[in-house]
């Protein structure tokens, strides 16, 4: 067989054809490089813009989930004396009680209702935005790479339903991340004094936040050597400032005098204990839960490739950010249980990177116009969407109607849906549930004391602004943290005076749901039928001669 070599044709500058190649090329090189000069990033923000207007105002409709109701109950006990750790078990850190508790003397919707919650999370998702986008301006003297990684944080935080939105594991996190880009964007004393005090504040919401401090001490090193001082003097100051947050945090627990009971309660989340399920084979089997979606894993990895690439400010920014990925990774692993919206921390942190490897695209001056704007492009599609699963344009204009109210919407709200690894979210029908909360409010008193014995114990106790009848929130406590304490709750259902029990007594005949057999005789011989809401019932406590003569 003959094979024939074929010279490469020879472009020929009088060629008319070959011309008007060079002129398409030059031009598509100037609208490339006009389109990064500016109009991407309007683009960008725009779009930014547009998601948040069309969530917000819905997302402020939406109802507590499970894990709100623990802080929102505890901060109504606490502000009525009753004492957490004590009198309301609970095994967090108080950070996310402090926060109902401001909401509810502050916030003129009441204890515990959504709008004033989820508003202060909503102001938490803008000043992220305004954080990361002021950092890029500063640090690489353009807002498009922050303006790319903050459009990608959206297209994951507004596809939370209620279940996993407002979780404090992105707001104390979060909080530590503000430290990082304080320390970044305005280096100095000032600024490594508030990352510290944020940082605390973070801590004091989530412990595991404590995995992000490395970074944030790597950077307050870094940037004090290179304005010419000691960066271990710089983070001493850091550090003074991080102790005196933490220590200002945990004042009002040290002076209500439950330290003692604090540190008690943490036991319960020890390691070895029931609630806490950490193992080894757990620790792995977590760590490649979160590593499954290739974005995380694609964009650190493309910034240490290309680290040598970029300008040495860009590494030097990029360092901190790379060690709090690192730390993020065990943040999963490591809790006590594992919660699915426990991968937050790493998309925040994500977040960062993807602005940092944009910058690592726009260094490279050598390259073509045309070639970075296609590059920034495929990076800004591992996490920008025209719209994510819960902007909901009509919704967001009508929730205008019933933020006036006070009250749950009538239509359910885009969030109150049901979540693959969440079998509780959503579980009751909306109506039902929005009815139940209605009738309690109406037609209880605020002394009457709140049962919530359902099993996939939807918020009902916050909400309502009613003190529980148990030494928690509801039967979560059994369920899921301590099943052995069943008499002591049941003993509270019989001593009770002006209490209503909340349960769907068909539930005692769901395969899957915990059987709680104690409390259900409890609930059966003291309480009577007062109102049904589709599964879920409202007994009251009968007159104390009436439930004696029934045992």
């Amino acid at each position: 067989m003959k094979f024939t070599r074929t010279e490469p044709a020879i472009v020929n500058a009088s060629d008319p054809d070959s011309s008007q190649f060079d002129v398409d090329q030059e031009g598509s090189e100037r609208f490339a490089s006009w389109v990064l000069r500016g109009p991407l990033a309007v683009l960008v923000g725009l779009l930014c813009l547009w998601e948040l207007a069309t969530w917000a105002p819905n997302y402020l409709t939406w109802p507590l989930w499970a894990d709100h109701d623990v802080f929102a109950t505890s901060a109504k006990c606490w502000d009525s004396g009753v004492l957490p750790y004590r009198e309301i078990n609970g095994n967090n850190f108080p950070g996310t009680t402090y926060i109902f508790w401001i909401l509810g003397k502050l916030c003129g919707f009441g204890w515990g209702l959504g709008p004033g919650f989820y508003g202060f999370d909503a102001a938490l998702v803008g000043l992220f935005g305004a954080g990361l986008i002021a950092w890029s301006g500063r640090r690489f003297g353009r807002l498009l790479p922050g303006l790319i990684g903050y459009g990608g944080f959206l297209g994951y935080y507004l596809a939370l339903d209620y279940s996993q939105a407002a979780q404090r594991d992105w707001q104390g996190p979060l909080l530590a991340i503000f430290g990082l880009l304080l320390v970044q964007a305005w280096p100095g004393r000032t600024s490594r004094v508030l990352a510290g005090l944020t940082s605390a504040l973070g801590l004091i919401i989530r412990p595991q936040a404590v995995l992000l401090l490395p970074a944030q001490a790597l950077a307050v090193a870094s940037e004090a050597r290179q304005s010419g001082r000691s960066g271990i003097l710089a983070t001493i100051e850091w550090g003074i400032a991080l102790a005196l947050g933490l220590a200002l945090g945990f004042l009002p627990v040290v002076m209500a005098g439950i330290w003692p009971d604090f540190l008690h309660a943490l036991k319960v989340v020890s390691y070895g204990g029931k609630y806490n399920l950490v193992t080894p084979a757990m620790f792995a089997e977590q760590m490649l839960i979160q590593l499954q979606p290739l974005r995380l894993d694609i964009v650190p990895i493309a910034i240490l490739l290309l680290a040598k690439q970029a300008q040495p400010e860009t590494r030097r920014t990029a360092w901190p950010w790379l060690v709090a990925m690192l730390g993020v990774l065990f943040y999963r692993p490591m809790s006590p249980h594992p919660h699915a919206y426990l991968s937050h921390p790493t998309m925040i942190v994500w977040t960062g990177l993807v602005a940092i490897l944009v910058q690592i695209v726009l260094d490279q001056v050598r390259l073509p116009a045309s070639v970075r704007l296609v590059a920034i492009l495929l990076i800004a599609g591992l996490g920008l969407t025209a719209k994510p699963r819960f902007c909901n344009p009509n919704g967001s204009l009508e929730a205008f109607s019933f933020l006036k109210t006070h009250r749950e919407p009538g239509p359910k709200p885009t969030g109150y849906a049901r979540h693959p690894d969440v079998p509780a979210a959503a579980f009751y029908e909306w109506e039902d549930y929005r009815n139940l909360l209605d009738y309690l409010r109406t037609t209880t008193s605020p002394t009457t004391k709140v049962a919530n014995c359902l099993k996939h114990v939807p918020a009902i106790t916050g909400p309502t602004g009613r003190l529980p009848a148990f030494p928690a929130e509801s039967v979560a406590w059994l369920t899921v943290v301590r099943e052995d304490e069943e008499e002591t709750f049941a003993d509270q259902l019989r001593k009770a005076t002006d209490t209503v029990v909340v349960w769907a007594p068909t539930e005692k005949e769901m395969a899957r749901a915990p059987k709680l057999p104690v409390l259900t005789r409890a609930i059966e011989d003291n309480y009577a039928f007062e109102a049904r809401f589709g599964l879920i019932e409202v007994w009251r406590r009968k007159p104390i001669d009436a439930a004696e003569g029934t045992k």
